[in-house]
């Protein structure tokens, strides 16, 4: 019986060998492209959320119009877009945004005044039980998010 020749062999093997790194290293180049731009992207994301900051400085708590108005006070180093905001009383009732529609832009260093509507079931003009009446005794606190930091305000408002 004659097997094959030793040169044969050789080559074989040699191109099975190429043939299987050109495999493994097409997928690890695949794999680490994407790999390495998520985490392009996540870093860019930490980089730009620690130079974020955001400041609520007066509440002021308005019953005569049934409405709150809250100052939100960029003081980070870039732009940042408000994506939520809620005033809350006591027992957990939400007020709704009145004005700026969200989600809304505010530039490094500037303000944007945020309004709640905050009339409960015994405001005669809106009949909306749904909202919240949030006075100065019920008022517990408000909470505005950007894309990546929260802000917190929990004191008593102004007007009370």
């Amino acid at each position: 019986m004659r097997g094959i020749s030793s040169l044969v062999a050789a080559v074989l093997i040699i191109a099975m060998t190429l043939l299987i790194a050109l495999i493994v290293s097409s997928y690890l180049r695949e794999t680490v492209t994407t790999e390495s731009s998520q985490v392009r992207a996540k870093t860019t994301e930490l980089v730009n959320c620690s130079l974020a900051g955001l400041e609520i400085q007066p509440v002021f708590l308005d019953t005569a119009q049934n409405n709150t108005r809250v100052v939100i006070r960029n003081v980070g180093q870039q732009r940042e877009t408000i994506i939520s905001a809620d005033i809350f009383n006591r027992t957990g009732g939400k007020g709704s945004v009145l004005t700026p529609t969200l989600p809304a832009s505010v530039a490094k260093g500037d303000i944007l005044n945020i309004v709640f509507n905050v009339s409960g079931s015994n405001n005669p003009t809106t009949h909306n039980s749904s909202l919240p009446n949030v006075t100065c005794t019920s008022f517990s606190q408000v909470i505005v998010s950007s894309e990546c930091i929260t802000a917190k305000f929990d004191r008593t408002p102004n007007n009370c």
